[in-house]
């Protein structure tokens, strides 16, 4: 939920400037959690993508010279374990 942040009055208040409220919120647990979880998908999926490609450019691309492919398939052969466990660390 976003804040304005701009002072309101309670209707059942004087109109003084000791009586205004500001409208800051927290996130509470559920919305924290949300975030935490977009957050881990996001670290998740921007190692994943690139291994994705690497996968495709270097496992079917038969320009490159065979000893080329083989260390880009074993770099992103190592890049998937990475991703797991970067993406379920827990939040500090």
């Amino acid at each position: 939920m976003a804040s304005s942040g701009t002072p309101h009055r309670p209707d059942d208040r004087p109109d003084d400037r000791s009586s205004q409220v500001y409208d800051i919120t927290t996130p509470d647990v559920h919305e924290s959690q949300e975030q935490d979880i977009r957050r881990r998908r996001r670290i998740y999926f921007r190692i994943m993508v690139p291994c994705l490609a690497m996968f495709a450019f270097f496992g079917f691309a038969t320009f490159v010279p065979t000893p080329v492919r083989a260390v880009g398939l074993g770099i992103a052969a190592l890049m998937p374990p990475v991703a797991a466990i970067l993406g379920n660390r827990l939040p500090r």
